[in-house]
C-alpha cells in the first residue's frame, strides 16, 4: 500500500461524517464484516463533530481470511454519543483509503455554515478559485462527482452545483462548496440580496440572466470583495443498479460498544436507490426550494420524503411533513409528476402556517418550503428515491 493514496486526516483533525456519501455509495459496496460494522457505527455520528486520534492500516479479519484495511480512530466531541465510548472512541476499517477519505470532511465547513464536498475535474481545463461550476458525471475511480465549468450559454451546461474552493487543475481532486455565504468574490454591482445569476461566460454570474435562466444564489454583502450565499444542486448517482450486498449477521462492536446485525439487502439489476438529506431555512413566507434531484431520460421513479422544521428559537413551533408515495416519470428529458402528491403534516403553535409540496421543473424533482415572515424556520429533509430504466 506504500506510494498510493493516503489518509486526508491526521492525529487532531475534527471531522464529520459525510452523511450523502455513506448514504449513497459506500452503502452500495460490496459487502463484508467489518463494511457493516463500519457503516452501523457511522449511523451513530450523525452531524456531531469527532475528533482523530489515530490512523494508519491494520490487519484484520474478514471471514476468517487476513488483510490489510485502512482504518482511522474517532472520539465523538458528544460524551453521551456512543461513539464517545468513555473516552476511547471507536476504530472503523475501510477496503480503499478513497472509501475512507470521501466518507468524512473536515468540520469547519459545517461550523462555517458551509455545505462542501470533493470533487474531479476532468473537464480538460483548469478550474480558478470561486469559479461556478456544474455537475458532469460521476468517477468510479476515485468514487467522486465530476464537474467542469458552468455556463447559462446552453441548458446542459447551467445547472449549477456550486463554486470552486480552490483552483482544481485538469485531472485533480478539489473542494466544491455547495451551499453557504462565500467570501472574496466581487458583488459591486449588486443589490444586498438581489439574486445572481450564471452568466453565459464560464467562471462568472451577473444579476442580469443569462441565455438558459440559472439561479447562483443572491448577494450577501455588497463590495469588491463582498459575498454571496448560494444554493447548488448535491450531485446523486442515478445510473442503473447493479447487484446489493449479501445480509450480515450481528457482529461485536470494538470496546465494549455491542453493534447489532442487519438483514441484507438484494441489488436487483437495472433498479438502484438514490436521495439524500437536504437542509435550508427561512426567514419569511415566499416558496423557497429545499431539495432537488436530477432526473434522467427514460427513467421511472418511486419517492419518499420525510421533512422536518423548527422555529429556531421557539420549539415549540415545530412541523412534520411526510410524502409516503408519489411516482415520477422522465419522458425524452421532461420530468412529470403523476397526479397531485400532498404531504401530512403534524404541526404546533404558528407552524401550522408552514408548508411543503413537491413539483417537477424541466429535468427536476424539487422540494418546495414555505415559512411564514416573524420567524427564522430550519428545515431538513430526507428524499429517497428508487428508480428503474426503461
Amino acid at each position: 500500500m506504500n506510494g498510493g493514496p493516503v489518509i486526508d486526516f491526521t492525529i487532531g483533525d475534527k471531522i464529520i461524517v459525510k452523511q450523502e456519501y455513506v448514504r449513497n455509495t459506500l452503502s452500495r459496496q460490496t459487502r463484508n464484516p467489518n463494511l457493516v460494522r463500519t457503516l452501523q457505527i457511522l449511523g451513530f455520528f450523525g452531524i456531531v463533530s469527532s475528533n482523530v486520534t489515530d490512523t494508519g492500516t491494520a490487519k484484520v479479519f474478514e471471514n476468517q481470511v487476513e488483510v490489510t484495511r485502512f482504518f482511522i480512530k474517532l472520539v465523538s466531541e458528544d460524551p453521551t454519543n456512543a461513539n464517545y465510548n468513555g473516552g476511547d472512541g471507536v476504530i472503523l476499517y475501510f477496503e480503499s483509503v478513497i472509501l475512507l477519505n470521501n466518507s468524512f470532511e473536515f468540520s469547519t465547513a459545517y461550523l462555517c455554515d458551509i455545505c462542501s464536498r470533493r470533487a474531479l475535474n476532468n473537464s480538460g481545463v483548469s478550474i480558478p478559485k470561486l469559479a461556478v461550476v456544474r455537475y458532469t458525471g460521476f468517477d468510479t475511480a476515485t468514487q467522486l462527482p465530476t464537474i467542469a465549468l458552468a455556463s447559462a450559454l446552453i441548458l446542459s451546461s447551467s445547472r449549477v452545483m456550486g463554486m470552486a474552493e480552490e483552483v482544481i487543475a485538469d485531472g485533480s481532486i478539489g473542494s466544491v462548496i455547495i451551499e453557504g455565504a462565500i467570501s472574496g468574490v466581487d458583488t459591486s454591482f449588486f443589490l444586498v440580496n438581489e439574486t445572481a445569476f450564471l452568466s453565459d461566460t464560464p467562471v462568472e454570474f451577473s444579476p442580469t440572466e443569462g441565455t438558459v435562466s440559472s439561479i447562483v444564489g443572491r448577494a450577501h454583502t455588497i463590495g469588491d470583495p463582498g459575498s454571496i450565499s448560494i444554493k447548488g444542486e448535491m450531485p446523486f448517482g442515478s445510473g442503473g443498479g447493479g447487484g446489493g450486498g449479501a445480509g450480515a449477521t450481528g457482529i461485536q462492536g470494538i470496546t465494549g460498544i455491542g453493534i447489532s446485525g442487519v438483514t441484507g439487502i438484494q441489488g436487483v439489476t437495472g433498479i438502484s436507490t438514490s436521495g439524500g438529506v437536504f437542509n435550508a431555512s427561512t426567514d419569511d413566507a415566499t416558496v423557497t426550494t429545499l431539495a432537488t434531484i436530477n432526473t434522467v431520460s427514460d427513467v421511472s421513479y418511486s419517492v419518499q420524503c420525510n421533512v422536518i422544521a423548527r422555529n429556531t428559537t421557539t420549539a415549540a413551533e415545530t412541523a412534520s411533513f411526510i410524502l409516503s408515495q408519489t411516482a415520477i416519470y422522465n419522458d425524452a428529458g421532461t420530468a412529470v409528476l403523476i397526479g397531485a402528491p400532498v404531504f401530512t403534516q403534524v404541526s404546533s403553535g404558528g407552524a401550522s402556517l408552514w408548508a411543503v409540496t413537491i413539483d417537477v421543473s424541466t429535468t427536476m424533482i424539487r422540494i418546495r418550503i414555505v415559512g411564514d415572515a416573524s420567524d427564522t424556520v430550519k428545515w431538513r429533509c430526507e428524499l429517497s428515491l428508487v428508480e428503474v430504466p426503461g
